[in-house]
């Protein structure tokens, strides 16, 4: 299980590295969104300090030595090991954000945050040999995992243009999210409401399949990433089938814990 998760979480680790060593020009003094603008108006604290003195030549290199700390990552299976590069890559992320303003994090983000977190917890335990800490990672990741598919879900229904699939149209046909070809599909009302539909029920029904058969629950999984690599081939959102999929681990042994507990079996 942690093999799996170090791959996956190592796989979005790199690409949102190198998606930040790609847009570090943007807070370059003649960019978009250079960092002495973000931090004018706020207190002169340390972090103001860094804003202003920090140069995108030492941000780079900065996220140059976090490759090597993912690489490191991904490579050794060594707990202790595990735990350092964790905390290393939590703190340096942490401060890209503080760094940024919050502008560039999203849901992926957020999800591999609490990933990385799980995952300490659950390296910990074993370490320790502790089943509360263990426990308590894989409620982290899983749980967490689970109250966002389902939070999602439950808003949509809300939403009438959402129950009507009017939302998906117009989302596929917008600028800056759209796709032609999606916009040609969601463009029939029918299979605009059948696929909206389709995402909230699977987003509203998920915690059932935690204490489904396993075949009930990869399936269920397997649903909820190709809706994650959909959004990545038609929104451009590249990082979240990997943050989301890092706690897909997590949430198979904590369906099998809740099973077990129930007496329900494997």
């Amino acid at each position: 299980m942690l093999a799996a998760t170090r791959i996956l979480l190592g796989l979005w680790l790199m690409l949102t590295t190198a998606e930040w060593l790609v847009a570090a020009s943007v807070f370059a003094p003649q960019g978009p969104l250079p960092w002495s603008e973000l931090a004018r108006g706020m207190p002169n604290t340390l972090g103001t300090r860094v804003h202003r003195r920090m140069t995108v030549r030492v941000h780079r290199i900065c996220l140059v030595a976090q490759v090597v700390v993912i690489a490191l990552f991904m490579l050794t299976p060594m707990p202790g090991v595990t735990i350092v590069c964790l905390g290393v890559l939590i703190a340096s992320f942490v401060a890209q954000i503080l760094l940024s303003g919050d502008y560039w994090t999203n849901g992926a983000d957020k999800m591999g945050m609490i990933v990385m977190v799980g995952t300490l917890f659950i390296t910990a335990g074993e370490l320790a040999q502790s089943k509360e800490l263990i426990l308590s990672g894989l409620l982290v990741s899983g749980g967490q995992l689970t109250l966002s598919y389902v939070t999602a879900g439950v808003s949509k229904m809300f939403f009438p243009d959402w129950r009507t699939g009017k939302t998906l149209s117009c989302v596929m046909n917008s600028t800056t999210w759209g796709h032609p070809l999606a916009a040609k599909i969601t463009a029939h009302r029918t299979l605009a409401f059948v696929l909206s539909w389709g995402v909230i029920l699977l987003e509203t029904l998920f915690p059932l399949a935690l204490l489904a058969p396993p075949i009930v629950l990869w399936s269920a999984l397997g649903a909820m990433l190709f809706f994650h690599a959909a959004t990545a081939v038609f929104m451009r959102l590249n990082a979240f089938p990997w943050a989301f999929a890092a706690a897909y681990p997590a949430v198979v042994v904590l369906s099998a814990t809740l099973r077990a507990a129930l007496g329900w079996g494997l």
